[in-house]
């Protein structure tokens, strides 16, 4: 007996190391992703347009699973680096989750961060601080010290903009550091004007002073609107401390060299140096471009100026009148815009509390699930345990896994048939647009598409030589765009119905209705074979917004991204 359970317990031994063995390669062991989409990822940061032109002619349809979720990772960063307004999270929240499973954790920490700069252009700034946070936690201790201080610094500037003044500072201090590590001039310009003006705007100055000088040091070499703004900082720093005269050296001949986005504020800082100074002519005159400019806080400061006691007399009673009244405006409108700032950061932070609060239960009900698996598969390994020491006591374990693989063999085959059972049903023809399923007509409308990719019939003869179709041929010669109320629009979608009685009904049934008139022009032109180029010069739009446009379409015709090209030829074939 004692001898038979020292062979029982060698194998149970071996048999453990075996499944363990199998399970760290099943958990550790992800594919690799596209060669390719991995260069690309390189070549955005490098030259983000040429990585986004390229990534359009990519055919979406004939990716893996895998390598998808790769390419809708890039399509979101390059869409960041080419300044594109992020306006939904459905694609970052998708990829997030598939990288917190398939990724790296440097990929994982990556596709965090884009969620905060999705997050940030929609204006959820607790949802975006929460992601950027998340991103600093799942950094690797090797990490890229450039996507740490991408992550450092959006931070700090969105903290500025909620005016906390603290947590700013505590991440710019670090971001200032990753940039002399780097020795990244630009960014430490930039970072260290920004730190700068929030211990400016707390009137902590001798602090504001130190980074502005610093800031004006390290911009030596660098193009001259750097410099500028770092004197513009440093005159606004002197002449709250009194020293008139410095304020003076700084600011003198800076507006003509401001970057054009500084403008209003140079001309605002400008305007008080010289009221202080006593040159109130040239205070007038600075202070009367900023009552014209269209930020209001700016405004605000020159009717100030305008309206102080030593200035006020350089104008007509009728002059001051219209002053007062266009000030009381200025006034009133920056207290509604406050008011709305708190209202939309109040809802922000509604629906922020209401996701955390579906996350943690989410994350409970996994944990649970976790539980559950666990306790069952260790029933089960328990149960399989007892169940081989009897049947080796009996010394028919031989036999039984015999039966075993012959079962499971059996299942296999099953499986196997059910699932090609399965793909032949998928493949039956369906019925006709009017009484199918709108997931039905997906299917087959993606199936005519494997069929006949490469087998786009050519345009009809009528079309070719219609009166319509030539003159939107003039149109792209003479690179004139087609207004929106021109005729020719109704022209050429009484040709394409005539032509194409089912593309309208079918495109209006795949998007549930859901097209705007833009998209559905966009269609059209696609379906005459007009180039994404020329559509962009027929619809006045840029060529980046006409492939945003077909990414649009292929979410609304098939709820999923599928890419450009295979969006286009299934225009075609329709």
């Amino acid at each position: 007996m004692s001898e038979s359970l020292n062979r029982h317990f060698t194998i149970m031994h071996r048999i453990s190391i075996v499944i363990i063995f199998i399970i760290n390669i099943l958990t550790s062991c992800t594919p690799n992703f596209d060669s390719t989409l991995l260069e690309l990822n390189g070549l955005i940061e490098a030259a983000p347009q040429l990585a986004f032109d390229r990534l359009d002619s990519i055919d979406y349809a004939r990716l893996s699973p895998h390598n998808r979720h790769y390419f809708d990772f890039l399509s979101i960063k390059a869409n960041d680096k080419t300044y594109h307004l992020h306006t939904s999270d459905s694609l970052i929240l998708d990829v997030i989750n598939y990288m917190s499973k398939k990724g790296s954790k440097a990929q994982y920490a990556e596709a965090l961060y884009y969620g905060g700069r999705v997050y940030k252009d929609l204006g959820d700034h607790p949802n975006a601080i929460h992601y950027f946070q998340r991103a600093l936690d799942e950094l690797p201790d090797n990490t890229d010290l450039n996507l740490k201080g991408n992550i450092l610094s959006q931070t700090g500037r969105l903290f500025n903009e909620l005016r906390l003044n603290d947590e700013a500072t505590y991440y710019l201090e670090q971001v200032i550091e990753i940039d002399k590590q780097l020795k990244d001039t630009v960014n430490l310009v930039y970072d260290l004007q920004l730190l700068g003006h929030i211990n400016l705007n707390i009137s902590n100055l001798s602090t504001a002073e130190k980074l502005f000088k610093e800031a004006l040091d390290c911009s030596s070499e660098l193009p001259v609107g750097y410099s500028s703004k770092s004197r513009m900082y440093l005159a606004e720093t002197k002449r709250r401390l009194g020293n008139i005269d410095s304020a003076l050296f700084y600011i003198k001949n800076i507006i003509s060299d401001i970057p054009q986005e500084s403008q209003n504020t140079a001309l605002a800082m400008t305007a008080k140096v010289y009221h202080d100074a006593g040159r109130y002519d040239s205070s007038y005159f600075y202070a009367k471009k900023l009552v014209n400019s269209n930020n209001r806080i700016n405004k605000k400061t020159g009717y100030e100026i305008i309206l102080s006691p030593q200035i006020i007399a350089y104008n007509t009673p009728d002059e001051i009148n219209q002053y007062i009244n266009e000030y009381r405006h200025t006034i009133e409108h920056i207290f509604d815009d406050n008011k709305n700032r708190l209202a939309i950061g109040q809802i922000t932070q509604h629906n922020y509390e209401s996701q955390q609060r579906l996350r943690i239960k989410a994350e409970r009900s996994e944990t649970l699930f976790k539980y559950i698996s666990l306790g069952a598969s260790f029933i089960i390994v328990a149960l399989i345990s007892f169940v081989l020491f009897l049947l080796h006591q009996r010394k028919k374990s031989k036999h039984l896994l015999f039966n075993v693989n012959k079962e499971l063999r059996h299942n296999i085959s099953t499986i196997n048939k059910l699932k090609q059972q399965l793909n032949n049903n998928n493949s039956e023809t369906v019925s006709p647009i009017e009484s199918e399923s709108l997931e039905d007509l997906r299917k087959r409308i993606l199936l005519l598409y494997e069929t006949n990719q490469n087998n786009i019939p050519p345009l009809p003869d009528n079309l070719i030589h219609s009166d319509t179709y030539h003159l939107i041929l003039t149109h792209i010669r003479q690179e004139n765009p087609i207004n929106n109320k021109d005729l020719l629009w109704e022209n050429l979608k009484e040709l394409i119905n005539s032509t194409f009685p089912a593309f309208k009904p079918t495109l209006v049934k795949l998007s549930a209705g859901k097209l705007t008139e833009d998209e559905f022009r966009t269609t059209i032109l696609i379906k005459i074979g007009i180039q994404t180029s020329n559509i962009a010069k027929l619809l006045s739009k840029s060529k980046g917004s006409i492939i945003s446009r077909r990414h649009s379409l292929s979410f609304k015709m098939f709820g999923k991204k599928i890419g450009t090209r295979a969006t286009d030829t299934i225009i075609k074939l329709l």
